[in-house]
C-alpha cells in the first residue's frame, strides 16, 4: 500500500501455540512504511487481542487519530485517512505514542481488510492466521527494503519526510526521541538483520529468526488490477471493511523459507 504504515509492508507472523519452525507472513516495505518499527523503537512483537469498538476508539485516540485528527485537515483532508503503527487491534497500542501518517484511503482500508482476514484466518488465509482466537502474537519484517531507511534494521537517520507524527505532535529528530516503549513489552529491542529466503528474496527483522522459519506473503494475481480497485473505490462510511470483499479475490498467499542470514 504505496501510502500507508504498513505500506503493503512485510507482516511475520508467529501462533500463540510455539512451534518450530515459525510461520511468517511478509509484507514489502516502500518508502512510505514503518517508521516506527525501528525509527522509533516500536519493534516488530504484537500481540492481536480482539479489541471491542471502545477499545480500538481508546488506541486510535492515543495514537492521535481520533476523530478531527490532522488527516481531516489541510494539505489532506477528503480521500486520505489517519493511519497509525502499531495498529489499535493489537494491546501494545494501550501505551500510547503510535506514530501515525496520513495515508490514502482506498489503500489504507484495504490493506486493513487483509489484516482482519489474517486475524481470523479467512479468504487467503484459510488454515493459517490466527483463526479469529485472541490473543495472537505476530511479528513483522520487511521486504524490498532497499536503502529505505526506516525499514532498515540498522538504519540510523530516520528523517521525517514530514508526515511522521505521534499524537504529541511531529516526531522530532532521532537524536531528541526517547527511545522507550518496546522494551517495556519485549525486553530490549533485539537486531535480528537480514535474511535470504530460499526464492532469493531478503528480508529484514528486527528480531533474530532462524533458519528454516517459514515465510507466507500475500501477492496479488494482478498488479494493475489491484491499483485500480485502490484508487477508484470509494469508501462508504456505513459499511465495515467487508465493503473491500471484492478486492480479496485477487490476492493468493505464496510460501517461503528463510535459508540463511546475509
Amino acid at each position: 500500500m504505496k501510502s500507508s504504515l504498513i505500506a503493503t509492508a512485510a507482516l511475520l507472523f508467529v501462533s500463540t501455540t510455539v512451534a518450530s519452525p515459525n510461520l511468517l507472513m511478509i509484507f514489502d516495505c516502500v518508502n512510505d512504511g514503518l517508521g516506527g518499527a525501528f525509527c522509533q523503537k516500536w519493534g516488530e512483537s504484537f500481540t492481536w487481542d480482539k479489541p471491542s469498538k471502545s477499545t480500538g476508539g481508546k488506541r486510535s485516540t492515543k495514537a492521535g487519530c481520533g476523530s478531527g485528527n490532522r488527516c481531516s485537515k489541510s494539505p489532506y483532508g477528503s480521500g486520505y485517512q489517519c493511519d497509525e503503527y502499531p495498529f489499535k487491534s493489537v494491546q501494545e497500542s494501550d501505551a500510547g505514542g503510535q506514530v501515525n501518517r496520513c495515508v490514502k484511503s482506498g489503500y489504507n482500508n484495504a490493506q486493513s481488510q487483509v489484516i482482519r482476514q489474517f486475524y481470523n484466518s479467512q479468504g487467503s488465509f484459510k488454515g493459517t492466521g490466527c483463526g479469529g482466537t485472541a490473543p495472537c502474537a505476530f511479528n513483522i519484517v520487511f521486504a524490498n527494503a532497499g536503502n529505505i531507511d526506516w525499514c532498515d534494521s540498522t538504519g540510523s537517520q530516520c528523517k521525517n519526510d514530514g508526515n511522521e507524527y505521534t499524537k504529541a505532535g511531529k516526531v522530532p529528530d532521532p537524536s531528541k526521541r526517547l527511545m522507550r516503549r518496546q522494551e517495556s513489552y519485549n525486553g530490549t529491542l533485539g537486531v535480528g538483520g537480514t535474511y535470504m529466503l530460499e526464492s532469493g528474496q531478503t528480508i529484514v527483522s528486527a528480531r533474530p529468526l532462524s533458519i528454516g522459519d517459514r515465510a507466507v506473503r500475500v501477492k496479488r494475481h494482478n498488479e494493475t488490477l489491484y491499483a485500480e480497485y485502490n484508487e477508484m473505490h470509494m469508501p462508504d462510511p456505513e459499511q465495515g471493511l467487508e465493503q473491500y470483499d471484492y478486492m480479496m479475490d485477487n490476492l493468493f498467499l505464496e510460501e517461503d523459507v528463510v535459508i540463511g542470514k546475509v
